[in-house]
């Protein structure tokens, strides 16, 4: 019987003991945390556009990217009604009837034989169509015009359109205007000729060469971008080679000479890939408005304005991308 009862204390000391020991909290279990990762940064990419300014924009035209555009194919001509968009007028210059241009007069051989050596071909690339074509190419949606609304194309490979010096002229006035910070470096009082010359024996359309140079950096106004917008050149062995800022206005002609997406038959083939490259070409169209299409035809109805034959005329289409107003 004192056995038992010794025993039944016992059993009572321990529960009462555990009790009592539950009854104080215990100090949270310390675990290690894994240290916060930060989440990585974007990588910002700047996209100069040289410049912004009042109505026009130089545009910047993409890297190239090192691969084939692939075998050009002419997409079927548009139907969409052909409405012919009026060139629009800049609504930031009271210049309406300018003076006479007092910039530097042009020579007879401006760069002095800068370019002679590519008299006798193109020692860096290959000429993908030799013979150019007088026939207007086919387009797309994406091609922008000046107005927004409307598409176009132009034959950018036709050596006959010619500008001459009354439409340069009436462009360098016009370019004190749209680009007041380049103008004064501008060679295109001094070069333009140059350029017709083996824009003509290269079968490119002078006239457009000539645009796209005014389009692309004030004629050489815009020291710190490409003469013509070529930033890399195709070699002979299909490598690619970085054009710098300073290239000359030679070196990008024969980078615009080279480029195998320079297809006569299709102007939005060409202007896409010199855009974006050749990753943006699918199914016969470009995935994405182009915008630098805007300035080239801009300069290109200033110089050419009641001069051209009928086959160096733009072609307008009504219905353009909706991405084109803002581009």
């Amino acid at each position: 019987m004192t056995n038992n009862k010794i025993f039944f204390v016992i059993i009572v000391l321990l529960v009462a003991g555990t009790a009592l020991i539950g009854a104080f909290p215990q100090g949270p279990k310390v675990t290690s945390s894994p240290s916060n990762t930060p989440l990585s940064r974007p990588t910002f990419y700047k996209d100069f556009n040289l410049p912004s300014l009042l109505s026009l924009k130089i545009w910047p035209t993409a890297k190239v990217s090192p691969t084939s555009p692939g075998q050009p194919t002419t997409p079927p001509t548009p139907t969409a009604t052909f409405t012919k968009a009026p060139i629009p007028s800049p609504t930031n210059t009271s210049v309406h009837n300018p003076p006479p241009p007092s910039g530097p007069s042009p020579t007879s051989n401006p760069l002095s034989g800068a370019c002679s050596w590519m008299d006798n071909g193109l020692p860096h690339v290959n000429e993908y169509y030799p013979n150019g074509g007088t026939a207007m190419p086919a387009t797309t949606r994406e091609v922008c015009a000046f107005n927004g609304v409307s598409y176009y194309s132009l034959p950018f490979r036709n050596p006959n359109c010619q500008a001459t010096q009354a439409g340069i002229d009436k462009a360098y006035q016009r370019m004190k205007t749209y680009y007041p910070t380049y103008w004064q470096g501008t060679k295109l009082l001094q070069d333009w000729k140059t350029v017709q010359q083996y824009a003509t024996k290269y079968k490119f359309n002078p006239l457009f060469v000539i645009s796209l140079w005014i389009e692309e950096s004030a004629a050489g106004g815009a020291t710190q971008a490409t003469k013509l917008g070529c930033d890399n050149r195709r070699n002979k062995d299909n490598t690619y080679t970085k054009m710098p800022a300073n290239s000359t206005i030679c070196e990008q002609m024969e980078c615009l000479f080279g480029l195998q997406s320079a297809y006569p038959g299709n102007y939005a083939l060409y202007a896409c890939n010199y855009r974006y490259g050749s990753n943006y070409w699918v199914n016969n169209k470009c995935q994405d408005a182009i915008g630098f299409t805007k300035g080239v035809e801009f300069w290109y109805n200033t110089i050419g304005s009641g001069t051209l034959p009928g086959g160096c005329n733009i072609q307008y289409f009504s219905g353009a991308d909706s991405r084109c107003p803002s581009k």
